[in-house]
């Protein structure tokens, strides 16, 4: 958590913050934002929460929907720093609706028109905070929330954090993470009635838990019915449901086999599991895991099952490995899960989409205390996510890149492949960086060279899919991402910024001169 670890391969915004034309992983390389918040958002459902509020709270809150906030008057001052609405970039789906709604901790000192103020400011700046939300996740190592270690490197990305601050120093913005969390998942959730209270008019998309006879149907104890393919014992597993759609959990314990996945948004029946093995027979193997939940075959019944479908998954999806083996099972729940399992799920937690937004509101509270929250907000996004995050990251035309990076093919390649099986994993990653980033002595000699955690975030979103490690079209994409990370655009730097190009073209040189140098990876030196 204490590692600098920054953002990469990102754009910067136009005037109106649109951000065009960004590269993405596996199946969002074609997409721009616009289209990429809609797939994110058009599976979303808004699940309606009404029943365990005041009619005065109700009616504040129909009061700040996104078109009536986009339509109502606003004093000179306010529309002075949140400019032309008709300019917002925010689509018009309801699980926007649903993070105005859910947004607490943020606004809770704040009176109605500051609110809706603050709420519009946060609409101005949808499209960037969500993007930097979908980056940071996956740096953080988790695409379905924002870990610790992603709010961290946040953080230290933005250069948010300042010593000299009474408010905003850096244990104080690590703090915030766990006190937003908490603000939304305090006192162990919402108490039985008001779950199921919850979800009583969302029966086609959601859980009625009065007929399920479980006021929490994802979380307990789980035990397989049948042997696995592939022998062995059935196993025990056990899984907690945090949030609306965050699933977690493990078999035996987290360092054995940990669980990693999210409840579906349109049918809350479903979910996507997947299991990674660490230690024991199955170590270091996968599987992605569609999990169906069943009720009880009677009324009186209180054991519920999920029907489980699994397939393997390989370290690399562009490399074969023998076949994918799949199979099918039965879990049934036995038990709540215990003190002792709790207490080991109190560090699985993250924010999901609306917490980050309402972490990014106290984090505008605590930098800019003198001001008005939707113009600090407004400073925060353009001085610090703007500046330091997308600032001078601008990416390079793809016809560009394959331009920059053709007259090296040949020793790329040949670098690459000095790595056994055709892949780079984590370890072989940061070993060949260690070495690469050697190759000029006075390359860094007033500073500008990529952190451990810049090392770490260029292979984390080069990664495609599921993979754990990087084929070589994913060795490029790293390179591309550790260069963006050279001589980076940072407060009171004493290096001269170079074009994106130009960090290109240099790494690749050290990558060619260490090639020919007849490099072998030390992996076990970085371990």
């Amino acid at each position: 958590v204490g590692d600098e670890l920054e953002i990469v391969e990102v754009l910067p915004p136009s005037p109106e913050h649109k951000i065009d034309e960004l590269k993405h992983d596996s199946d969002e390389d074609d997409m721009d934002m616009d289209m990429l918040m809609d797939a994110a958002l058009e599976t979303e459902v808004e699940d309606d929460d009404e029943e365990d509020m005041d009619a005065a709270t109700i009616a504040m809150l129909e009061s700040e929907t996104r078109d009536k906030l986009m339509q109502c008057a606003l004093p000179q001052k306010v529309s002075a720093v949140l400019g032309d609405r008709n300019q917002f970039k925010v689509p018009a789906k309801p699980a926007v609706e649903r993070d105005l709604r859910k947004l607490k901790m943020g606004l809770q000192d704040l009176d109605g028109e500051q609110r809706k103020y603050a709420k519009l400011s946060v609409l101005k700046y949808y499209d960037i905070l969500f993007e930097v939300f979908r980056r940071y996740c996956k740096i953080g190592g988790d695409k379905h929330w924002l870990t610790a270690s992603g709010w961290t490197a946040l953080i230290n990305d933005a250069f948010i954090a300042d010593k000299k601050s009474e408010t905003c120093t850096a244990s104080a913005c690590e703090a915030l993470f766990k006190q937003v969390y908490d603000s939304h998942h305090g006192g162990g959730g919402k108490p039985a009635r008001a779950r199921q209270q919850h979800v009583k008019n969302m029966t086609t998309t959601a859980l009625n838990l009065a007929e399920w006879n479980d006021e929490d149907p994802w979380t307990g104890v789980w035990r397989q019915d049948t042997e696995d393919i592939g022998g062995g014992a059935a196993e025990v597993y056990r899984l907690k449901q945090n949030g609306d759609r965050k699933l977690v959990g493990w078999i035996n314990k987290f360092g054995f086999c940990d669980l990693n996945g999210s409840v579906n948004a349109g049918d809350r029946k479903q979910a996507e599991v997947m299991a990674h093995w660490h230690e024991g027979a199955r170590q270091g193997k996968r599987r992605l895991c569609k999990c169906t939940l069943v009720k009880a075959a009677t009324t009186d019944a209180i054991r519920i099952t999920i029907n489980v479908e699994w397939k393997s998954i390989a370290a690399s999806s562009n490399v074969d490995t023998g076949g994918v083996e799949e199979g099918v099972y039965t879990m049934t729940k036995v038990d709540v899960l215990s003190h002792e399992d709790l207490a080991a799920f109190a560090f699985q937690i993250g924010l999901a989409r609306h917490e980050y937004l309402d972490a990014m509101l106290m984090l505008a509270k605590m930098k800019y205390p003198e001001l008005p929250r939707y113009e600090a907000l407004s400073e925060l996004c353009e001085h610090y996510l703007v500046e330091y995050i997308f600032g001078g990251m601008a990416q390079a035309e793809e016809a560009t890149l394959k331009t920059l990076f053709r007259p090296y093919s040949t020793e790329l390649h040949l670098l690459f492949g000095v790595f056994k099986g055709g892949l780079i994993g984590a370890h072989e990653w940061r070993a060949l960086c260690a070495d690469l980033l050697k190759q000029d002595k006075n390359a860094f000699a007033k500073g500008g060279q990529p952190s451990k955690s810049d090392i770490e975030a260029a292979f984390e979103l080069a990664k495609d899919g599921y993979d754990l490690q990087l084929t070589y079209k994913a060795f490029e994409v790293a390179l591309k991402n550790l260069a963006q990370r050279m001589y980076k655009k940072k407060p009171k730097m004493k290096y001269a910024a170079l074009a994106e190009a130009d960090k290109i073209k240099k790494l690749l040189k050290w990558a060619v001169k260490l090639q020919k140098s007849g490099y072998t990876p030390n992996v076990t030196a970085q371990k």
